[in-house]
């Protein structure tokens, strides 16, 4: 078996990987992203972690439409991970012996648990009126076609609504902070 020659570490690898002038400026790119996904997943599980003690302490009767609805969003959800993983959706299932059915039944806990964070948000948010603004949403889709690299406009009304919910949630967190 031929072994592969790997190319060597060094500046010219740096320049032919992005717009990195040398070896050091890619290693600090690779450090700070690092660190920030690093904040990130802190942040989130601190989030994470409120969210279930508030959830503990409250009773909520959730009704069985929102609880379908979310876990119809989560299969979609999980669909779109597949193709974007190149797998099918039924071949997947047939592979876990599977039905759609049990799938939903194995996602019903999440999307109550979902549901529950969100109706919290909600509420922390229309309390303390804690709005998001059209520029705020617009300057957030921009970023996001940004990051995805695409320069098509998207008129998603699930997206639009998806970054709303998120700036919102993002407010409201901060406010909790302080």
């Amino acid at each position: 078996m031929a072994e592969k020659a790997l190319p060597a570490i060094d500046d010219q690898l740096a320049q032919q990987i992005g717009a990195f002038k040398n070896l050091e400026e890619l290693k600090n790119k690779i450090r700070t992203d690092l660190s920030q996904a690093k904040r990130a997943k802190a942040e989130e599980k601190n989030k994470i972690e409120f969210l279930d003690r508030v959830s503990e302490k409250i009773t909520l009767d959730l009704p069985t439409v929102l609880i379908e609805a979310e876990v119809n969003k989560m299969i979609e959800e999980f669909k779109n991970s597949l193709i974007y993983e190149g797998l099918d959706y039924e071949t997947y299932l047939k592979s876990l012996n599977k039905t759609e059915a049990e799938l939903k039944n194995e996602f019903r806990p999440e999307a109550e648990k979902r549901i529950k964070y969100a109706m919290i948000l909600e509420a922390i948010a229309d309390a303390n009126d804690i709005m998001v603004s059209e520029t705020e949403i617009e300057s957030a889709l921009k970023n996001e076609m940004i990051k995805r690299d695409q320069t098509s406009q998207i008129d998603s009304q699930d997206l639009r609504s998806y970054i709303k919910g998120r700036l919102r949630y993002d407010k409201v967190f901060k406010f909790l902070m302080n």
